[in-house]
């Protein structure tokens, strides 16, 4: 499961131009300006040169690593480790993620490490096959919350869109930026709105500054 986790890690960081290298003493190398500079465990943990602190593409990268670590080791983890998930007429093998009120979660590891493929399905009356497949290629966050509304554990109307919540990140930065004066309490709060919207869906780290001349190692 070790080896599917960085594989796949390598795989999604390869998908957005951030290069890597094959690990080495146990830890997975990320390189930025043709050298590694961050630096992922088996275990998921990340930590980079200490001088870079105080560079913000290299803070960027940081968290970014951080973030899509979490996540892939969620992920893997679980498809490793959840049982097999028993449907009539389900041609290819998914491990059972989780159920709730009728609603499937699966996820599956594709061959040649291509990446994991995540659907939610609905029980059939009897419970015997599922039905009504969401299909989800990396995008695991989605699958989940799409999860958590077909099941009802969250409600589809507390729920926003990616849409909605860049124009509202717009919006409020836009009042933020108008000049007009603020109660403390109300700046600290918009303000905290727009940094919880840039958790969800960040800004780019500049990739254009990346030179073309960075390979892919290993």
């Amino acid at each position: 499961m070790k080896e599917y986790f960085f594989a796949e890690l390598r795989r999604r960081l390869s998908v957005m131009g951030i290069p890597s290298a094959d690990p080495v003493g146990g830890w997975l190398p990320i390189f930025w300006g043709g050298e590694p500079v961050v630096f992922v465990s088996r275990s998921g943990d990340v930590f980079f040169e200490k001088n870079h602190v105080g560079q913000k593409d290299m803070e960027d990268l940081y968290d970014m690593t951080a973030d899509l670590a979490a996540e892939v080791k969620e992920y893997t983890t679980a498809v490793e480790n959840s049982p097999q998930l028993k449907a009539d007429r389900l041609d290819v093998a998914f491990r059972l993620l989780a159920e709730f009120n009728g609603t499937v979660f699966a996820g599956r590891k594709w061959q040649n490490d291509q990446g994991y493929q995540f659907v939610t399905w609905r029980w059939n009356f009897d419970r015997t096959g599922v039905t009504l497949g969401h299909y989800f290629e990396d995008h695991y966050a989605a699958a989940k919350e799409d999860f958590a509304i077909r099941s009802g554990l969250i409600g589809k109307e507390k729920v926003f869109s990616t849409e909605q919540m860049k124009e509202i990140q717009g919006c409020v930065r836009e009042y933020l930026d108008s000049g007009l004066e603020l109660s403390q309490s109300r700046q600290k709060l918009l303000e905290s709105v727009v940094s919880q919207i840039e958790e969800v869906i960040p800004e780019p780290i500049g990739q254009a500054e990346q030179s073309s001349g960075m390979e892919m190692k290993g």
